[in-house]
């Protein structure tokens, strides 16, 4: 693989010394300086997610009591990993809100760093490029301070590549092996990911083979191995999703679909070996192949520290060896898939498309930047995406049409029967089977989800024949991780930053590799004046753009914010650009610029500024949509308060303090390590002997449901924006992305907050 990607690349290795020009150098060692200090300055400053107190609380119960609080395997908590190095955390740093998110910051902050480790893919301004996204990114710094597994599961993802990209050869097998066991000690997500790498190590060399078939004229050959290597597959899949293996199954069932799974699995793994083997070299799994039988002891090595790692997390050291067989993943897929299925947490198809955009608004610009140049570099390839197009607006198609069969005019005067169809056309769009499958809710998801179905399978083949080994894998996982992360039917806005890393990565190397077959010409001498009027054109059609909006809703909001009035300033903006444009390519006043660094500059300032708001300005904010549900400042400050006022305390009898119901989490760790903190009432206590009270808040009862000798007030607890899609125009998407400005109302949750009374005490 290594080979293959020199040829695809042609870059030369260089010592890293004499990579980067001085400048380059400087610029380098700034993006870095400022990655870094975003991750790590005021770490401690956004509240606590309930998800981040529970990964706390359990490591520190490990830490407190290693004997009897140790992990036992549950597929709720995911894997160990995360219990067991907060052990380790606590015991070097202590365990407070700063501490606990140091992990994530370390590897955060290590990241930045790892495009050095591929330099020999990459031109020096490509990699100032892949540096910039990551180190970054808004979203990338934000889950730098925030403390879950995925990032250590983005750790093992990257070890496997690292490997795979055979950097250090004959390590390269034990890193493929360390990645996947850090990955499935972590979380459930392993059983999403190898899949797809498999995915990629099969059709490759298939796909390959097939090529040479064809090239040879050997159809009949290409058609037996085509039938084959699909008819098996299919018969494994179907045995294994269609038919399943239920507690009620027959024993003679039973055994024939095992002898079915086996049959259909020994065929597909020997047309695989054969095609390696007829393939040769150029392929990642032949490459595997080799490297197994020519490094054996250091896979043999690798194989068994990777073993004892596994067994010593999932066992707890020795204490719990049923872990060991738990881990193996039957529980936590069974679980896993019925989390996914049942749309505990739900949104659109689209659910990462928007959390992308909104928070890395120039990487997407990118992507669709990709597409547009993907499509139409050739005839062919411009025929793929007309049909992509062609097809995503003629599935909708059936649904403008749609009249609702119950509607009577004369049953319901002066109301608008376009309502009665949008709703009824919505109605059917979302109950069929297919979107059902696909989780989606709305015509924008369908368009969506109808263009990552078939572009990964395109990318990756338009690669693969063009013997661009590199692309067609970067490629192939970024959209394939695209599609499968916004197919998974639980919308969590973390499950982003896996698409996300490998996204860079691909649209970085295939821009630098597409700027090196075709250099652009006077790159660092261009004149202004194209800069001005492109900005003053793109104004200028946003503006008519946003102006239409109101002309095709009837809702009053939309029509006012897409006045002529609403929109003039982009009308005035865009003619002045223009106009500048135009007098510097008659005056030459502003002299030339470099394209590269201009671009560059754009995407830091952009992402700075971003990321400051979202971590800075608006840390924890409900109408943040990266925060999903999230705790407010109000309880984070209340809770903060109230642990300092009781750690101030150092004379007489400690007071009590019970946070129940809803408030259990995260309010447990901010009180943690502060005695006569409980989250039930128990040993015999009542109410009345806690000094302060965090409660459920009830709408009915309200501040009647505080008792006598307590006085309370109603906290926010926890925030959320959810975006009213039905009032979404074009406007109010960029403006979100800009500025971060919602247009629906926020949402909360309650608590009630109680202190007893001095009188009472």
């Amino acid at each position: 693989m290594e080979q293959a990607v020199k040829q695809n690349t042609g870059v030369q290795e260089t010592t890293l010394k004499d990579y980067f020009t001085k400048n380059e150098w400087i610029i380098y060692a700034l993006i870095a300086i400022i990655g870094i200090a975003f991750r790590w300055y005021a770490l401690d400053m956004r509240p606590v997610h309930h998800d981040e107190s529970q990964h706390g609380m359990f490591g520190r119960y490990y830490f407190d009591a290693p004997e009897h609080h140790y992990y036992k395997y549950n597929p709720m908590l995911h894997g160990p990993l995360l219990y067991n190095l907060y052990r380790l955390v606590y015991n070097c740093i202590g365990s407070d809100i700063w501490s606990f998110r140091v992990p994530m910051a370390f590897l955060g902050s290590l990241y930045i760093f790892v495009p050095l480790l591929f330099r020999r893919w990459f031109s020096a301004k490509a990699l100032l490029f892949l540096t910039a996204g990551i180190a970054l990114g808004p979203s990338l710094i934000y889950w730098s301070r925030f403390a879950r597994e995925d990032f250590y599961v983005l750790f093992g993802l990257i070890s496997m590549l690292i490997g795979a990209a055979g950097l250090f050869p004959r390590l390269s097998g034990p890193l493929v092996l360390f990645g996947y066991t850090i990955q499935l000690c972590s979380k459930a997500n392993i059983f999403v990911h190898i899949p797809i790498i498999l995915g990629f190590l099969v059709f490759e060399v298939f796909f390959t083979y097939a090529l040479n078939l064809f090239a040879k004229n050997n159809y009949k050959q290409m058609l037996i191995h085509s039938v084959t290597t699909v008819g098996a597959f299919a018969v494994a899949i179907g045995v294994l999703v269609l038919g399943g293996f239920g507690e009620d199954m027959q024993p003679d069932v039973f055994y024939a679909k095992i002898f079915l799974l086996l049959a259909a699995s020994a065929v597909f793994l020997y047309e695989t070996w054969h095609a390696t083997s007829q393939v040769g070299e150029g392929t990642l799994i032949y490459a595997f192949r080799r490297n197994v039988i020519i490094n054996w002891r250091e896979n043999a090595v690798g194989l068994f520290i990777c073993a004892v790692i596994y067994c010593y997390l999932y066992s707890a050291g020795g204490r719990y060896p049923d872990g060991i067989v738990a881990g193996l993943g039957g529980e936590a897929v069974k679980y896993w898939l019925n989390q996914h299925a049942i749309e505990r947490i739900s949104g659109p198809f689209l659910f990462q498309f928007y959390t992308l955009t909104w928070y890395e608004l120039p990487f997407m610009l990118f992507f669709f930047l990709h597409l547009f140049h993907f499509y139409t570099r050739d005839k062919t390839r411009g025929y793929l995406g007309l049909y992509l197009i062609a097809q995503s607006f003629l599935v909708l198609v059936p649904f403008w049409f749609l009249k609702d069969p119950n509607f009577k005019p004369y049953e319901n005067p002066g109301v608008d029967p376009s309502q009665f169809h949008n709703i009824y056309a919505m109605k059917m769009l979302t109950e069929n089977a297919f979107s059902k499958f696909l989780g989606i809710k709305d015509f924008r998801d369908l368009f969506g989800a109808t263009l990552l179905c078939l572009h990964p399978l395109i990318v990756t083949i338009t690669h693969i024949i063009e013997k661009r080994q590199s692309l067609a894998l970067w490629g192939y996982l970024f959209t394939s991780f695209f599609f499968s992360y916004s197919y998974l039917k639980e919308k969590v806005p973390w499950l982003s930053m896996y698409p996300l890393i490998l996204g860079v990565i691909y649209l970085v190397l295939y821009f630098d590799d597409h700027c090196k077959r075709n250099p652009i010409k006077d790159w660092q001498q261009r004149s202004w004046s194209g800069v001005f009027l492109n900005i003053g054109v793109v104004l200028i059609l946003l503006a008519f753009l946003f102006i239409g909006e109101g002309y095709l809703s009837k809702n009053a909001d939309i029509i006012t914010e897409s006045s002529v009035w609403e929109n003039s300033g982009f009308l005035a903006f865009g003619l002045s650009f223009v106009l500048l444009g135009f007098l510097e390519s008659k005056l030459k006043m502003f002299g030339r610029y470099n394209l590269y660094y201009l671009v560059l500059t754009i995407i830091v300032v952009y992402n700075v500024r971003l990321a400051f708001i979202a971590n800075f300005v608006k840390p924890g904010h409900a109408s943040e949509y990266i925060s999903q549900v999230h705790t407010t400042p109000e309880f984070h400050d209340m809770a903060l308060q109230l642990r300092q006022k009781l750690t101030a305390s150092v004379t007489g009898q400690k007071p009590l303090v019970l946070g129940k119901g809803e408030s259990t989490w995260p309010i447990t760790w901010y009180m943690a390590g502060i005695e006569g903190f409980n989250f039930d009432i128990t040993g015999g206590k009542k109410l009345e002997d806690f000094e302060f009270v965090f409660d459920s808040w009830s709408d009915s009862e309200g501040l009647k449901k505080i008792p006598e000798g307590y006085s309370g007030r109603q906290l926010e607890f926890r925030g959320w924006w959810v975006p009213d899609f039905n009032v979404i125009t074009f406007k109010r998407f960029f403006r979100y992305a800009i500025n971060h400005t919602p247009w629906s109302p926020t949402g909360f949750t309650y608590v009630l907050y109680m202190t007893r009374d001095k009188k009472a005490s």
